[in-house]
């Protein structure tokens, strides 16, 4: 050997390392373990995408991609933007692919037991098939065991709100009749905006609108008993104006979140979530979201931790966390500027669609953010999303069918692109 080359061998009596390790069998049996995984995704994605090409759609391998995601490729075998077709079945029986966009690949699902997995998330790329409410208008007065005999019952206005709400006025209504023990008092619809002479009180014989015993009118004056006095918040024996007038705003409590996270069929997926809940108008007619889909798709899901904040009227605005399979996407997830930061973190896909080089502000249009319709593909459509605006009890952010960010009452009944995560997360 020449003095200056340089040995890179041991000498023959030296004993060094074994050529192959417990720990290298280790880490290539990993790597072969990942290796299986991506193929089996790439498998997997291509023949979606094939199936998808030729018109005939079928189910996606759920298992093969939570292989893929559990060994941390997702990244490199779903990239941002990547679409996997599963199929919808509306309640007419008609059945339309539903793709599904790969939002945000390197995701962490948690548990309901504090339990983390690595996840990916998608969002369907069209919008539901159903205007659905976000919330009911919301009862303003529970009967008590007692009872409410006939007569003349009033209202005091404590709070300014929009044009017809005024602090200081009194209103009444007179029940020809009896309300039986935990009737619901609804009405008072859409306050600020409807002249006081129009005003209602419809009196149920529960929650789920079994009945509507009694349709009152409603006029300035204090004569009779006296219910209380209507503010922002509940007070008393009375709920919040802000969720009589336009519905509850609240996530956690939202009819939205328990359609989109049943399979039931219609008039069975609701259920009221306090004692001034009330069925919303759909609840009857449309059978849960996840009715639509596959047994495959519906046992693949997994309740994952959702983050949402609250109001600031009816709520004290801190984070709620609920458990969902489905949620509605939030104003950060989105890439949108949000009223207050921790409902999730932004998905990428929205980052790359828009272009947007930072969050996007509100009260702005955006053509880039169109949501069209699953069975009309060429017509946009109005999208929920679950943030809460901040300074009202009854309002809820939203994408408009030309791309607007902003907001709407919680009683709209309208679509949604909703989201979900795959992830081998256990409870």
């Amino acid at each position: 050997m020449a003095e200056n080359e340089i040995s890179t061998q041991a000498p023959a009596t030296e004993v060094v390392e074994p050529i192959y390790l417990d720990q290298t069998a280790k880490d290539n049996g990993r790597k072969l373990d990942q290796m299986t995984a991506a193929l089996l995704g790439m498998s997997s994605s291509l023949g979606v995408i094939a199936r998808a090409q030729t018109g005939v759609v079928e189910e996606m391998d759920y298992n093969g991609i939570k292989a893929v995601v559990a060994a941390g490729n997702a990244p490199a075998v779903f990239p941002v933007g990547t679409q996997l077709v599963n199929t919808y079945t509306a309640k007419d029986g008609k059945v339309y692919d539903c793709p599904w966009d790969v939002v945000k690949t390197d995701d962490i699902a948690e548990g309901e037991t504090g339990t983390t997995a690595p996840a990916m998330v998608l969002q369907m790329h069209y919008a539901s098939l159903e205007d659905i409410q976000f919330s009911a208008y919301q009862a303003f007065y529970v009967v008590p065991e007692a009872g409410l005999v006939a007569g003349t019952y009033n209202i005091n206005m404590g709070l300014d709100w929009g044009t017809n709400v005024k602090t200081g006025t009194s209103y009444q209504f007179t029940l020809t009749k009896n309300a039986p023990a935990g009737a619901r008092l609804t009405g008072f619809y859409n306050a600020p905006d409807v002249a006081p002479a129009n005003w209602k009180v419809y009196v149920y014989k529960d929650q789920q609108k079994s009945e509507l015993l009694e349709t009152c009118n409603v006029s300035a004056g204090s004569a009779g008993t006296n219910l209380g006095t209507f503010l922002a918040k509940p007070n008393g024996n009375l709920n919040s104006l802000h969720s009589v007038g336009y519905g509850d705003n609240r996530w956690y409590k939202s009819a939205y979140r328990q359609y989109l996270n049943s399979d039931q069929a219609a008039g069975a997926w609701w259920t009221p979530q306090d004692s001034w809940d009330m069925k919303p108008d759909q609840a009857d007619t449309v059978p849960g979201f996840l009715a639509g889909f596959s047994d495959d798709f519906k046992n693949a899901l997994t309740r994952v931790k959702v983050v949402t904040y609250g109001n600031t009227v009816t709520d004290d605005g801190s984070a709620v966390v609920t458990y969902d399979k489905i949620f509605l996407p939030s104003l950060e997830e989105i890439y949108c500027s949000p009223q207050v930061s921790g409902e999730g973190t932004y998905w990428p896909y929205w980052k790359e669609r828009t272009g947007a080089k930072t969050p996007q502000a509100l009260w702005q249009t955006y053509p880039l953010r169109i949501t069209r319709d699953l069975a009309q593909r060429t017509v946009g459509r109005h999208v929920r999303l679950r943030s809460a605006f901040r300074g009202s009890g009854n309002i809820a952010f939203g994408v408009t069918s030309s791309g607007g960010v902003g907001y709407w009452g919680a009683v709209y009944a309208y679509r949604c692109a909703p989201a979900c995560k795959m992830t081998n997360l256990v409870k």
